[in-house]
């Protein structure tokens, strides 16, 4: 970023930060961020291991549903019927549509973990989510 323009450069290679230290510096802000707010963790890895994911494309992909859409949208519940809740979903490997139906305690399990904890919100106005960045990509 070219702070006196107030506009990106663009990157000489592919090389944008180094992984370790950033890794470091996020684990320090956390644990800061943790301690600040009450709570006392132990055990966690000294460093997050970080890794090359190419163009980030496929992340971004990834990363979309959880920053943008719902959980689980109405369409893709398909019944709730003796107990058993039936829905669709698409294979991430084979990118097949399947059917599961589970008893209602088994999908709550499968769910839960998904759902943001309380004052979280989802990123969908702000960043590279917001509307006015398709005019710039």
């Amino acid at each position: 970023m070219n702070r006196t323009r107030q506009q990106w450069r663009k990157a000489k290679s592919q090389y944008l930060f180094n992984g370790l230290t950033l890794a470091k510096v996020f684990r320090a802000r956390m644990l800061e961020a943790l301690y600040e707010a009450g709570l006392q963790v132990s055990g966690l890895p000294e460093v997050v291991p970080s890794q090359s994911v190419g163009s980030g494309i496929s992340t971004l992909k990834y990363l979309s549903k959880y920053l943008y859409l719902g959980l689980i949208s109405e369409k893709k519940i398909l019944s709730d019927q003796n107990r058993k809740i039936a829905f669709r979903y698409i294979k991430s490997k084979s990118g097949q549509s399947k059917t599961l139906a589970l008893l209602g305690a088994d999908f709550l399990w499968l769910v839960i973990p998904h759902v943001l904890p309380k004052d979280f919100r989802r990123v969908r106005d702000h960043g590279f989510s917001h509307s006015n960045v398709k005019r710039l990509l």
